[in-house]
């Protein structure tokens, strides 16, 4: 079959048109996409970098705040379990006190509370009993901040004899955090 020049350029057209829309529909439009796709997520990933920046921001605005607020323990890792959040609270209410000049008469430990909505950190509580003078239980106070792990003071019940009102009778309740386990209901 012998074809004229005229068809023969006519066939060429349309195999090199052919070719481009085949070009477009398969290479250039998904290149077009993923590009697209490509620039979308990168402005996703910059939101998420933003955001969790300033959400690393408040962390470490409220550690600082912490730290000032209860001193360098407010930082340290919570007590895993609660024999280790007894004996640490145990420790550093015997330091602390005593350094303080706080006379314990006695010391009773109490069940853990849960911690407000926080499933898995819960209260350790240790009522201490004592005796010390004004400027004693000050000094025993602003020592907790000093102490090895977080103690935070719960409740605290101050009575004085009339007939020695220098003497405090003290009652305190001192906390720390423990991790609890999560209950499977």
């Amino acid at each position: 079959m012998n074809l004229s020049p005229r068809d023969r350029r006519a066939i060429w057209v349309g195999a090199v048109g052919l070719a481009a829309v085949a070009l477009v529909a398969f290479a250039m439009i998904p290149l077009a996409q993923s590009w697209s796709d490509a620039r979308q997520q990168i402005r996703q990933s910059r939101q998420q970098i933003a955001h969790q920046s300033a959400q690393m921001a408040q962390v470490l605005q409220q550690q600082a705040r912490l730290k000032r607020q209860f001193g360098a323990a407010a930082t340290q890792p919570v007590a895993a379990d609660e024999p280790t959040a007894q004996r640490n609270l145990y420790e550093a209410a015997q330091d602390v006190l005593k350094a303080g000049g706080l006379q314990v008469t006695g010391y009773e430990p109490q069940r853990p509370r849960r911690l407000g909505q926080l499933a898995d950190v819960a209260f350790m509580p240790l009522q201490v009993r004592g005796k010390c003078n004004t400027e004693q239980l000050t000094k025993c106070l602003a020592g907790l901040r000093q102490a090895k792990t977080l103690v935070v003071v719960d409740h605290l019940a101050v009575t004085s004899d009339p007939k020695q009102p220098d003497q405090l009778d003290v009652t305190m309740v001192l906390c720390t955090l423990v991790r609890q386990a999560r209950s499977r209901s």
